[in-house]
């Protein structure tokens, strides 16, 4: 009888041995699985991602800012409101705050580097208020969606776009009517102050005395055989001596720039602009789209 139940607590202490064993080799599949899981999601959320910021009109270079794929993701849904917002607006007032909130956003992920708040509103703001006659002017405020009939000027504009692109102007204007002019000292004149013009856009903008306005250029044509224009895409929005100015869709500049390229859209902006995000924000003397 002793010899029996002994034989069969061996046999137990056995089972539970085996139990024990197959519970710790369920566990370590488990963690093998899981582990790698873990790895790749940590990598991915503190993966950085690099977004450039340019203040157009201060003496500032290209700020790059490093931020997390939650923080880019967050600023991407942030900037995508932004224009829905804009869609809606019927005032100045509502404007002002959107505009403020923009800048406040992105001074919050270091979008604008050393620049402050205070700096970048005073650079869109003040050339806002300082245009001529704007009380008066403000009073022929209207919505418009109708493309062929979008031009403002003297305004505050924000936009987002593909096919976008800012120039300086200066240089080429001044290239341009060197081609154009006679031979002689007005000639020889224009050369000069092209080069020099030239010279200034490569002196760090921290140490160029002289920031210039840019243009931006809505569309270009897509190089080939066949040379075919390719239309923006995306919203513009704009406030100004024509009133509140909104569209949504496909479009290309239409503005009458002289010696340079077709496509002009918005002339001497300044504000700030996201490289490699096509987002901009900031004031513009003259803002012109059309369907073609």
């Amino acid at each position: 009888m002793y010899c029996f139940l002994r034989e069969n607590k061996g046999n137990m202490n056995t089972n539970l041995i085996k139990k024990e064993l197959t519970v710790v080799i369920i566990m370590l599949f488990i963690s093998a699985t899981i582990s790698p899981a873990i790895h790749a999601e940590t990598e991915e959320e503190t993966e950085l991602i690099e977004v450039t910021t340019e203040i157009c009109g201060l003496n500032r270079k290209p700020h790059t800012a490093k931020l997390t794929k939650l923080e880019s993701e967050e600023l991407n849904v942030f900037l995508d409101s932004v224009g829905k917002r804009f869609s809606q607006v019927k005032t100045r007032e509502e404007t002002l705050v959107i505009f403020k909130e923009v800048i406040e956003e992105l001074d919050k992920y270091g979008l604008l580097g050393d620049t402050s708040i205070e700096q970048v509103e005073r650079l869109i703001f003040s050339r806002y208020f300082r245009a001529e006659d704007f009380n008066t002017s403000y009073k022929k405020q209207h919505l418009n969606n109708n493309l062929n009939d979008y031009k403002n000027t003297d305004c505050l504009i924000a936009g987002s776009s593909s096919v976008t692109y800012f120039s300086n102007p200066i240089a080429e204007l001044l290239w341009s009517l060197f081609w154009q002019l006679d031979a002689g000292f007005l000639k020889n004149l224009v050369l000069i102050l092209s080069v020099i013009t030239g010279f200034l856009t490569l002196i760090p903008a921290q140490l160029n005395p002289f920031p210039i306005a840019h243009w931006i250029y809505y569309g270009a044509y897509i190089d080939g055989h066949r040379p075919r224009p390719s239309k923006a895409e995306g919203w513009i929005f704009t406030i100004g001596k024509n009133g509140i100015q909104s569209f949504d869709g496909s479009f290309v500049g239409s503005l009458s720039s002289g010696a340079l390229s077709d496509f002009c859209g918005a002339q001497w902006f300044t504000g700030i602009k996201i490289l490699n995000g096509w987002f901009y924000l900031g004031f513009a003397k003259k803002v012109q789209i059309s369907d073609w």
